[in-house]
């Protein structure tokens, strides 16, 4: 491990340091500043003109296809990635250090670290998602079928009837998929088939508005876009370009 001060290089076991680069993830955030402003002028509209006439066209669906996509919109749970990618962790991390593991390190470590970011992709945006649901307390579709209720109550932590926007759903699967494509991009057009199948569910069963997705899904992209960045800056090299190795 190497250490930089005010003042030059400073060595750790014979190892020469190098200066840190500087947050490779910032030079991007002015697109992001732009790419906010638009989900949020969208998501406007779609409040305003939108979320209500489609989802009550939706009730109306195809009771097949409602019943098919009961079973898509399992796939944004996120306890089950949240356990298998922490047991991964758990299990391949201290691995990795191990003697007797010494030969695989550098794949047990790999492995390990990814279902890290992961973990910590779906952890961290769906902790923000939960606080948004609170601050903004919509009515979910099911208030507007049954009593015509349409809106925000806002700063309201339950029932869970007021607690559609943003999506959950949609956050853990948009934060799975820009994670995984991270990772192994070649599946890029897999994990976007499967994320907006996950997204369309959530309003075809009548659980979730178009804003509330489109919201859900785009904290957990830019949450993970800016994790991947955190990560590349302490030189953990998960990714398919990491940066050069460093720090661990």
């Amino acid at each position: 491990m190497s250490f930089t001060g005010p003042s030059g290089p400073f060595t750790e076991k014979g190892n020469i340091m190098r200066e840190r680069p500087l947050h490779t993830f910032f030079p991007a955030s002015w697109k992001v500043f732009l790419s906010c402003l638009g989900v949020t002028a969208a998501s406007f509209l779609l409040i305003l003109y939108v979320d209500r006439p489609f989802v009550l066209m939706m009730r109306d669906i195809n009771p097949g296809i409602n019943h098919f996509f009961s079973y898509v919109t399992l796939l944004g749970i996120s306890a089950p990635y949240l356990v298998l990618t922490g047991i991964i962790f758990i299990l391949f991390y201290p691995s990795s250090r191990a003697k007797r593991w010494q030969d695989h390190a550098p794949t047990l470590r790999k492995y390990a670290l990814s279902a890290f970011f992961i973990f910590v992709s779906i952890a961290l945006s769906g902790l923000l998602t939960d606080v948004l649901k609170i601050v903004f307390a919509r009515y979910r579709p099911m208030m507007l079928y049954r009593s015509g209720h349409y809106g925000f109550l806002f700063f309201k932590s339950s029932p869970a009837r007021v607690l559609s926007f943003p999506s959950g759903h949609a956050n853990t699967i948009a934060a799975l998929a820009t994670a995984l494509y991270f990772i192994k991009p070649r599946y890029l057009f897999f994990y976007i088939f499967i994320a907006l199948m996950v997204m369309a569910s959530r309003v075809i069963i009548g659980e979730h508005f178009l804003s509330d997705v489109l919201v859900g899904g785009y904290l957990g992209v830019v949450t993970t876009f800016y994790l991947k960045g955190f990560f590349e800056y302490h030189r953990i090299d998960i990714f398919v370009n990491p940066p050069e190795s460093g720090v661990k």
